[in-house]
């Protein structure tokens, strides 16, 4: 038994010593793992290069931890991938080769699981588990897994997935040192990515600077274009890249543009342009990017493009079309390919936009080069003809000049000028060259013409499909099925001056080709357009004496006008100067009195000045003159001619003629004219002017030269209301501040100061001064009077009666005790002394501070508003009698409320709840219970400045239609 004993004792000795020792092993060996885990992340942590990163990741675990299987994934939430990096191992190579990827989505599958959950998975026996989906790309010899998400905060930015060909191969302490693991592993990863995404971001910066440098370079467009295409495939996923070029539209050409292949690299130009010949959908994809105006990303299941077409990829490759615009205008397109899926986001969309944009500079820029080149042919064409025009003084060499020179230097085969003739409502042929046009065809009738009637409504070149129909010519001689017609119209200051009728033949002046194209129209346009300005320069040279002495006539009356200041003296100057440099018989000045309805002459001159000074003075009633009558009426120039000699100043006063519109008559004649002295819809008077033996032609003239100074005239009688008005306004502006401060020096500067107590006010008037008014001040007992009151009116009556009104309240305060007492004395005062039906409505109440009773009486006033908000109420006071003012016979009844401790009472005129909008409608009550009951508030002031915002954005704007006052009394917590 001892020996058992002993030997049982030594067992047990023995088994906590091999206990002891396993477990000094367990914690070596932690300690090493831990060990490590730390020279591991700190290692790993230096090297920023990511692919090497991942490899060295998957190198170190399997040898310091003796893992056969190592494999590390990257996750792609855009492209819904997971995709395999790195490994270690007999299945790494193969996998590798295939570019495996797992996807995000997929219902089975650990490593997709973990990708989505974000949380770690063990699994000792694959076999036993639903999710395991065993990897057909390599040997599958897997019998336990265990699979790590590489998160950083809430990103998971990678799988580390370790297996062994044996079960039960991994503990949870395995599980516990690889997420340890994990973290540093997720940190480096996101270094490395943000130190790859720096490096690709600088590359590509610096290959948008080496193509914008391109651009000051003198290279080929298809070399520029080249240079593109190689830059996107320094810093793009791009297995092929294409430019593609519109062509460019012909006017009044509505066939469909064809696109030209520009540049192309990774497959053959024929591989391409054989695709888009054998199927239409695959052009549509370059089209949509076209129409849709904006960046087009291939999905896989779309048709293929051109470059996938070409390329022969698979049905699930990526490709985008990105469009060329040049000034709005979409010019080509951009297309990039690449044999995988999803990789083209919105970040290439940028880039790519960017180069096309490069594109589009230089392929701009190559077109203008081009037009420039024909733009110099039409600037020498025009300038040759401009100085042929030069020296030119009349229009018949001017015309002379065009019809010789256009055909040499446009080389059509015929033209013809025309001229517009006013008085004939025609256009006259003045100038031909190449035929020999009948009588009949030397004039185009308005409305006779389509062609004619084509161009006036359009002012714009007509082409002439039927001569003979279009114009009624037939002298022209030209081939109908290579020949062209087109009216052209000299247009000056939006008047259509002339008609320049060109005839051209494919075949030109000398036999040379010669087709007609929008160049060839715009060149004829040009020098139609300097035919314009010619012909007007020639005309306005001919009026140049005409306008010159115009000018000074305005001037000396601007003159007068600008340096007297008394109107009659102006006045006076204008009839003599009218006499002496228009020629007028005479001239007078009537000036119109708005609140007499009467005429009165201010000023007259004429040939018997001592008649014209008998008139000066004279008022005339409406009905009296009958031209001063049909100005006023018609507030335009009425013109009656003179029939007899007879009428002189002092008898045609009640002259009756029917006034002529066109003043142009082919005879000398004399007249009355009355011009407006008006501005603005604003009638100041009448300027009559009698003028004898005026010529048809200059009459025009003469009418516009008075129309002017009775322009100025009216200006002068304007300035001078202008100033009476000014003088009047400054004045009761003056007044109304004077009494605004006056109103303000009744009412407190500021609220009182009482302990456990917060008190506000808001008062504005409608107008500079008001009828609201308040009033706080302290009774003969330490209490505190509050008043409230809206007089029934606005502006200055109401500030009166306000002013009395509180006289009168704070007087009987010193004697009455309460509110409803004070009322009545006030009532009763005032109703003696009201006679103009003013009223007013009032509320006064008296507060006791220390107990917070609340004592008042209501005159007719709007209910204040009691805020409670310990128990989430708000309650209107009871509503008391009659307005102050009305009747001697009002009695006011004294009601007691007890403010608690953070209740708050609101005190408003109408003008709060009866604020408006520009549809009148309405704020009201409800609206300011609502608010008030929403507000989060905490003193009186933010709870006023809650409702006047409120109010204001009510209003949108509109002006106040009332007085508004506030007073809100908050009791503190």
């Amino acid at each position: 038994e001892n020996d058992m004993l002993v030997i049982r004792s030594l067992a047990d000795n023995i088994a906590l010593a091999v206990e002891g020792a396993r477990l000094y092993n367990n914690l070596v060996r932690r300690a090493d793992q831990l060990a490590a885990l730390a020279d591991i992340n700190y290692s790993l942590s230096q090297i920023l290069d990511l692919d090497r990163l991942l490899q060295e990741i998957v190198v170190v675990i399997h040898e310091r931890f003796n893992i056969p299987f190592v494999h590390i994934f990257s996750v792609h939430p855009g492209r819904r991938k997971i995709i395999y990096e790195a490994g270690i191992g007999k299945r790494a190579k193969n996998i590798k080769a295939r570019a495996f990827a797992f996807e995000l989505d997929a219902p089975k599958g650990i490593i997709s699981h973990v990708a989505r959950t974000g949380q770690p998975m063990l699994v000792n026996d694959v076999s036993q588990q639903p999710l395991y989906k065993p990897n057909r790309t390599a040997p599958n010899a897997t019998q336990a897994e265990m699979t790590l998400p590489l998160k950083f905060g809430d990103e998971v930015l990678g799988i580390l997935d370790l297996q062994s060909e044996h079960t039960n191969a991994f503990t949870q302490d395995d599980l516990s040192l690889f997420e340890g693991l994990a973290s540093g592993l997720a940190l480096s990863i996101r270094n490395a990515n943000i130190f790859r995404t720096e490096r690709w971001r600088r590359s590509v910066a610096d290959s948008f600077k080496e193509v914008a440098g391109m651009l000051s370079k003198n290279l080929e467009l298809d070399e520029f274009l080249e240079k593109i295409l190689i830059e996107l495939e320094k810093n793009l996923p791009c297995d092929a890249a294409a430019i593609w070029l519109l062509s460019e539209v012909e006017e009044d050409d509505d066939s469909p543009r064809n696109l030209k292949l520009a540049a192309v690299r990774g497959t053959t130009r024929a591989s391409i342009t054989n695709s888009i010949g054998e199927s239409q959908a695959v052009r549509s994809f370059l089209t949509y990017a076209i129409e849709k105006n904006e960046p087009v990303i291939r999905k896989p299941s779309d048709p293929y493009g051109p470059l996938g077409f070409a390329c022969n990829f698979k049905p699930n490759y990526s490709s985008i079309a990105v469009p060329l615009y040049s000034s709005n205008e979409v010019i080509g397109v951009l297309t990039l390919a690449h044999q995988t899926e999803g990789r083209y986001g919105s970040e290439t969309s940028m880039i790519a936009s960017t180069f096309a944009s490069y594109a589009a500079v230089a392929i701009e820029n190559a077109r203008l080069y081009t037009n420039a080149q024909e733009d110099a042919w039409s600037s020498t064409v025009l300038l040759q003809v401009a100085e042929s025009m030069h020296s030119i003084s009349t229009i018949d060499e001017l015309l002379s000049t065009i019809v010789r020179l256009t055909p040499l230097l446009v080389g059509i085969n015929q033209c013809a000028l025309y001229l517009h003739n006013p008085n004939t409502f025609s256009f006259d042929m003045k100038k031909w060259y190449g035929f020999t046009p009948s009588e009949d065809e030397l004039s185009l009738k308005d409305g006779d013409s389509v062609g004619l009637i084509r161009v006036q409504a359009t002012m714009a070149p007509a082409y002439i499909e039927n001569l003979q129909h279009e114009l009624g010519i037939s002298s022209f001689s030209i081939d109908e099925s290579t020949g062209t017609l087109v009216l052209v119209p000299l247009i000056s200051h939006d008047e259509l001056m002339g008609l320049f009728l060109v005839s051209h033949n494919s075949t030109g002046e000398f036999g040379v080709s010669n087709k007609f194209t929008n160049q060839t129209l715009a060149i004829l346009s040009g020098i139609a357009q300097q035919t314009s300005v010619a012909l007007e320069n020639i005309r306005l040279v001919e009026n140049r004496q005409e306008e010159a002495y115009i000018t000074a006539v305005l001037l000396q009356v601007a003159q007068a006008v600008v340096s007297q200041n008394d109107l009659q003296d102006i006045l006076e100057t204008v009839v003599h100067l009218l006499s002496i440099l228009v020629g007028l018989d005479a001239s007078l000045i009537y000036l119109w009195n708005n609140e007499t309805s009467t005429f009165i002459v201010s000023n007259a001159t004429a040939a018997d000045q001592m008649k014209a000074d008998q008139l000066i003075g004279k008022v005339f009633q409406t009905g009296e003159n009958w031209i001063l009558d049909q100005v006023l009426t018609t507030d335009q120039m009425v013109a009656c001619p003179i029939p007899d000699q007879q009428y002189t100043l002092g008898n045609w006063e009640t002259i009756n003629c029917e006034p002529v519109a066109d003043l142009n008559l082919s005879m000398e004649q004399d007249w009355l004219l009355g011009f407006p002295l008006s501005i603005k819809g604003v009638f100041y008077g009448v300027l009559i002017a009698q003028e004898s033996n005026v010529q048809p032609a200059f009459h025009n003239k003469r009418i516009e030269l008075i129309k002017g100074v009775a322009q100025q005239t009216t200006l002068a009688i304007q300035n001078e209301w202008l100033k009476k008005e000014m003088v009047g306004r400054e004045r009761m502006e003056r007044e109304f501040q004077l009494a605004r401060e006056i109103q303000k020096t009744f009412l407190p500067e500021s609220t009182p100061t009482l302990d456990g107590w917060d008190f506000d006010l808001k008062w504005q008037t409608a107008r500079e001064v008001g009828g609201d008014f308040y009033d706080l001040f302290e009774t003969k007992d330490k209490k505190l009077a509050i008043v409230i009151a809206d007089v029934s009116d606005k502006g200055m009556p109401a500030a009166l009666y306000m002013t009395v009104t509180r006289t009168l309240i704070r007087a009987t305060a010193q004697t009455a005790t309460t509110p409803a007492a004070i009322l009545e004395r006030v009532n009763a005062l005032l109703e003696m002394e009201s006679r103009n039906g003013m009223f007013v409505t009032a509320f006064m109440a008296i507060l006791d501070p220390v107990t917070g009773v609340f004592t008042y009486a209501n005159a007719g006033h709007n209910l204040p508003i009691w805020l409670k908000p310990s128990s989430n109420e708000s309650d209107r006071l009871e509503m008391d009698g009659i307005a102050l003012a009305v009747t001697s016979e009002a009695r006011y009844i004294n009601k007691k409320i007890a403010l608690e401790k953070d209740d708050y009472l609101l005190l408003y005129t109408d003008g709060v709840t009866e604020a408006s909008t520009a549809d009148d409608e309405l704020f009201t009550e409800p609206r300011l219970f609502e608010l008030i009951k929403n507000a989060k508030i905490s003193t009186s002031s933010e709870l006023l400045t809650t409702i006047e915002n409120a109010i204001q954005e009510f209003r949108a704007g509109e002006p106040p239609s009332d007085d508004l006052t506030m007073i809100c009394i908050h009791r503190k917590n």
